[in-house]
Parts: structure tokens; sequence; C-alpha cells
């Protein structure tokens, strides 16, 4: 008898536990609810078998996911006021920036003024960095390098620069080679 009573205590003390809302489910637990509020509207299904039951919540949200729109590179001719104002004052300003960030590193860095946008029409000048320490080059850029806004972007992105591993002499004539459309002549480089 005692036995007896210590076991049924023990069971009514497990039934109110998390381990009872797991093996039994929420709808036929409501103490589990009691001042509790849900996240929202939901649905509570109980489908009942022979010897078990399950339940499952659903949680209804009308979010649908923001698509971003893909922006796109263009060939387009810049106005003159801007292609000067990047080879007189921006150009020349980015790089001594980036080789004084990057002067321990022996990594290349590509610096490129270029279309981006949603379409032709909407494109914007932007300047384009390419190169392998990202965090970095965009840290020092936020820190020093001042823009107009309004009218150029500034992305920068992770990549490899590949440089040519023909020497100079050898791609200057074939420079020459290719300008005079001998490309068949085979000239001896000139030091």
């Amino acid at each position: 008898m005692i036995i007896q009573k210590a076991w049924r205590q023990t069971r009514q003390n497990r039934a109110n536990t998390v381990e009872a809302l797991f093996t039994h489910g929420i709808c036929h637990w409501p103490q589990a609810t009691l001042g509790y509020p849900t996240p929202g509207p939901e649905t509570c299904t109980a489908n009942s078998s022979e010897s078990r039951i399950t339940s499952s919540i659903h949680i209804e949200t009308d979010i649908s996911p923001i698509t971003r729109p893909k922006i796109r590179l263009f060939s387009t001719q810049f106005a003159p006021v801007v292609v000067d104002e990047w080879h007189t004052t921006m150009l020349p300003r980015i790089e001594r920036l980036l080789e004084r960030a990057l002067k321990e590193s022996d990594e290349t860095v590509s610096i490129d003024l270029v279309a981006i946008g949603e379409t032709q029409e909407k494109s914007r000048p932007t300047i384009l960095i390419t190169c392998s320490s990202v965090t970095k080059v965009k840290t020092i850029l936020s820190r020093r390098f001042r823009y107009d806004a309004s009218v150029y972007d500034l992305k920068v992105r992770r990549g490899k620069i590949r440089r040519s591993k023909m020497s100079r002499s050898s791609r200057r004539v074939w420079y020459v080679l290719k300008m005079c459309g001998k490309k068949h002549m085979l000239l001896q480089p000139v030091d």
C-alpha cells in the first residue's frame, strides 16, 4: 500500500514536467499555457490513432521575404566632369590610402570606376575595389576617404588579382606587334 502511494505520487509529479509536454503535447497539458501568451495566430490540431496522440502547432505569418534587385555591370560613358575628377583627385587619393594601409602585405589591388545598377539608365559611377583583405580596406576607406555619395557608389569585393608572368620587354614587343597588326612576325626584344 505504501509503495502504491509513492508510485502514484511520482506519477502525478511527472505529469507536470516538460517531459510530459513533449510526450502528450500542449493541447493535452493546459498547465503549460497558464500565464504565457501565444506568439500569434496559431492552430492546434490533434490527430489521434489507436494508442498514441500527436499534436502540432502551425504559426501563420503574412511576412514575405524582401527580394533585392539584381545589380549589373554596364559599359557606359561617364560625363567628362566625373572622369576628370576620378583621374585627378579620387584615384590618386585611393591609391595612396591603400598603399599605406597594405604596406606590409604584397597583395595586388584593383581599383576601377565602373557603371553598376539595375538597368543602364539607373546605373551610377561606382568605385570598385577588388582585394583579398576586404575588412582592412573597408575600414581605412570609411575613416579616411571622402567622396560625393550622391554621385558615386563605393564597393569593395573579395578577389584575387592574377599578375602577368611575362616580362616587361616581352609585353612591350607583344603590344607593338598587336598594334601594328603583325602578329605573325617575331621581333627581337629591344632593351
